[in-house]
């Protein structure tokens, strides 16, 4: 017999009771919503800078999440995306 994924059924059986412990080895809190904030800037279309967030209540719940961009309705076709600037921080 294959299960759904494809599997036998007597491999599914074997895996499920080699699996009767919680994992311990999973992402804290904090990473997993910097991993967000991460995966969130690679939408920024800035050559030099992406930047991106993740906002979190006191009860650990994604309330916001954002990255640099031009506002909703405005083109980003006609920017001159080149730095002019000496420094990166001018």
């Amino acid at each position: 017999a294959t299960t759904a994924a494809g599997g036998s059924a007597e491999a599914a059986g074997a895996g499920a009771a080699a699996a009767t412990r919680k994992r311990t080895e999973y992402l804290s809190w904090d990473d997993y919503f910097m991993g967000v904030a991460f995966l969130s800037a690679m939408r920024s279309k800035d050559p030099s800078t992406q930047v991106g967030a993740c906002i979190v209540d006191e009860d650990r719940r994604i309330v916001g999440i954002g990255y640099n961009g031009f506002p909703r309705g405005c083109s980003d076709d006609e920017l001159p995306w080149a730095r002019k600037a000496p420094s990166v921080l001018d």
